[in-house]
């Protein structure tokens, strides 16, 4: 036994594994200088002291295992000016809790081909999926090529193609009749088509050019139920015709009043009290069809508890009901409320798992 566990250890500190590992976390720590330069632009947030930061680094080491987890606390620290308890950094949460809350299966919400036959729901707008080069329709029924370019449009003029592993808006492209020959074509491997969706006027107000979704995150707590986690509000921005990370507006919702944060965040983390397009002031702003999209995002939860913390992205259509776009098993978003609203996860307890970057398995 003794002799595995020497084994086992000098796997997980191998070169090239913990050469993987850091590589990772440094673009999680660019990202975390990106938010910090955005933070001290606003009005009123100064850099952090000598001394706070060292207790942001002290804690850090203490609470989560090294202070090579500390840059994202400090931007948290910087715009708060404390150090709030609860608050975990992106590089931890990626690296270390979602392996262990989610374990094998953290990846299996970027396969948008399975996504109906795991959920087994109704409100996913999936029209197609091509799967190894075969076209099959939700059912599982198989698709003539032939066939597709009719059952696509028969419910609209406007579809979305996803590739298999899109993330952050990347890998979406808009079709119409018009571009249908030239975009297909150009997107290799599996892919998912979605009807567009009418939404909602509230959402069209702030989101004119493309569909607003909101991100509701559901947590599983070891024993519990799933709970609702946090809330955020993506909205478009410019002339785009999805939600991107680089370019969307994401804007934190209070989940105890169902109302907007008072500020939002812009690609490269510039913060805003207003829509930089048409003006609207959002803050107190209350969402409809929040809390039947919390209730539908729970059920789902509910069936699936293999999973610790789900992002769930869901659409508010004319008649105010919810429908699900995607669901996020892996990166669930969960900075900006932290940023703006504090602590989201302190019911999952994270802090436990406390672990050394050299450490961390691949």
């Amino acid at each position: 036994m003794k002799a595995l566990l020497l084994q086992i250890q000098r796997r997980l500190l191998s070169p090239g594994r913990r050469l993987h590992v850091l590589q990772r976390q440094a673009v999680y720590h660019r990202e975390a200088f990106t938010a910090l330069q955005g933070v001290l632009r606003h009005p009123g947030v100064r850099p952090l002291s000598r001394s706070l930061r060292r207790t942001v680094d002290d804690y850090a080491q203490q609470a989560l295992g090294d202070r090579r987890y500390a840059p994202w606390l400090r931007t948290l620290a910087t715009f708060h000016g404390e150090l709030i308890p609860g608050w975990i950094p992106d590089d931890y949460f990626a690296l270390v809790a979602v392996p262990e809350i989610s374990t094998r299966y953290h990846g299996l919400g970027s396969a948008r081909s399975l996504a109906t036959r795991i959920l087994r729901t109704d409100i996913l707008p999936d029209l197609l999926y091509r799967v190894s080069g075969r076209w099959y329709d939700p059912d599982g029924n198989v698709v003539p090529e032939t066939a597709v370019r009719d059952r696509i449009f028969e419910s609209g003029q406007v579809a979305y193609v996803k590739t298999e592993r899109s993330r952050q808006g990347i890998g979406v492209r808009r079709i119409t009749p018009d571009t249908f020959d030239s975009v297909l074509p150009s997107l290799s491997g599996n892919v998912v088509i979605q009807r567009g969706i009418v939404q909602g006027p509230f959402f069209d107000a702030l989101s004119p050019g493309c569909t607003a979704t909101l991100r509701v995150g559901t947590a599983l707590a070891y024993g519990e139920d799933p709970h609702l986690a946090f809330a955020t509000l993506k909205v478009g921005t410019g002339s785009a015709q999805h939600i991107r990370a680089a370019d969307g507006l994401h804007i934190p919702i209070h989940i105890d009043t169902g109302r907007l944060a008072d500020l939002g965040v812009l690609g490269h983390w510039s913060l805003v009290r207003s829509h930089p397009d048409n003006g609207i002031v959002f803050g107190g702003l209350e969402v409809p069809g929040l809390r039947d999209a919390i209730e539908v995002c729970l059920r789902l939860h509910r069936s699936v508890p293999q999973f610790g913390l789900i992002g769930w992205d869901i659409a508010i259509n004319t008649a105010g009901h919810p429908e699900l776009m995607e669901w996020n098993t892996g990166h669930v978003g969960i900075m900006v409320p932290q940023l703006l609203i504090g602590p989201v996860l302190s019911r999952l307890r994270l802090e436990r798992l406390r672990v050394s970057v050299d450490r961390i398995p691949r």
